[in-house]
């Protein structure tokens, strides 16, 4: 997974034997990788005074979870659609066969348009990212730009509150229990 993901990103957006710096497309994969490199970098430097411990954990576990994010999150995604399940307290004599062939027919009603809805959604993406374009004469790709550059957006907002609330913390919890501590000893 993580080869088809920089495989993509070098052989496919930035295109390194055309490398052009007016392309818009190469200039914006550039821009979201430097931005998501530099948000994840950015999170490590300021808890290193912190939260070493952690910050090695996570620069050992990085490549694993780099390796099997694809894996996890279908699998994630198969086993919600297989447990959905009305397990509710209020379910006291609903032992019957009518109510188990209820909820059956609700699960498969649940599972089955969740199915639908999103093959729609990959025929209308792939039918905008890849027919479109070749009417026009023009490079296909865009959707795939879009939502990464929607991605990049989020992650990079994630970062800006995640460096507020890390400041806020550490100034909550260093120095101002610190000036607390220093003037409320008992003598």
């Amino acid at each position: 997974m993580l080869g088809l993901v920089v495989y993509n990103i070098v052989a496919i957006y930035l295109d390194l034997a055309n490398l052009k710096f007016d392309s818009f497309r190469q200039a914006v994969v550039i821009v979201m990788i430097l931005v998501n490199l530099g948000s994840f970098a950015l999170l490590m430097l300021i808890h290193i005074p912190t939260h070493l411990k952690f910050i090695a954990k996570l620069l050992r576990n990085t490549v694993s979870y780099l390796s099997f994010q694809g894996a996890y999150s279908q699998t994630m995604v198969i086993h919600g659609m297989c447990n959905v399940d009305d397990v509710s307290w209020g379910t006291k004599g609903a032992t019957g066969s009518s109510t188990e062939s209820k909820f059956f027919t609700g699960k498969v009603f649940f599972v089955s348009s969740w199915l639908f809805y999103n093959c729609m959604l990959a025929y209308i993406l792939i039918y905008v990212d890849l027919i479109v374009p070749q009417r026009k004469n023009e490079q296909g790709g865009i959707v795939l730009l879009g939502i990464s550059i929607y991605a990049t957006i989020q992650i990079g907002f994630k970062t800006l509150l995640a460096v507020i609330n890390f400041v806020g913390w550490f100034f909550g919890q260093y120095l101002c229990r610190k000036k607390f501590f220093d003037t409320h000893t008992l003598s």
